[in-house]
């Protein structure tokens, strides 16, 4: 959601390219932000898989340079963006949040909402999935262009 309230803050096009180009702005790139996201939560939970997660993460943000599907810049904001969202959501899920030391979502989790057996039910993953997947630009896109092509 910040994504999209950024895109259109900033209203920032993509780089001109002869290769089709999204529908959306270009700054921040969804992209950056999701994977600064994805790899600072996860390389502070699992500092060993730090190198990797980074590696991967500079090799995907490069090729959407390479290919003019958004600017250095556009890259950049999106990954420190997410990746300042992430450190934050990882503190405040661990009880580690300097200001809000209090928060700590995981306890809180397990202590009022995980069930005696320790499985917490499927719902709990897809109602997730589902919400994260109609807020994804790229399905979003898709839908749209679906639907402007049955009107046809």
């Amino acid at each position: 959601i910040l994504g999209k309230i950024l895109k259109r803050l900033l209203n920032q096009d993509r780089p001109t390219s002869d290769a089709p180009q999204p529908s959306d702005k270009g700054m921040p790139s969804s992209h950056a932000m999701s994977l600064g996201f994805i790899g600072t939560f996860t390389s502070l939970l699992l500092p060993p898989f730090g190198i990797p997660i980074a590696c991967y993460v500079l090799i995907s943000l490069y090729y959407r340079v390479r290919i003019k599907l958004h600017t250095t810049d556009q890259v950049l904001v999106g990954l420190g963006v997410g990746a300042t969202n992430g450190a934050i959501w990882n503190n405040l899920s661990f009880g580690s949040f300097p200001l809000l030391p209090s928060i700590h979502f995981v306890e809180q989790f397990a202590t009022h909402w995980m069930p005696d057996g320790g499985q917490f039910p499927l719902t709990f993953l897809i109602i997730p999935a589902l919400v994260g997947a109609t807020i994804v630009g790229s399905f979003e896109r898709r839908i749209k262009g679906w639907l402007e092509s049955k009107k046809e």
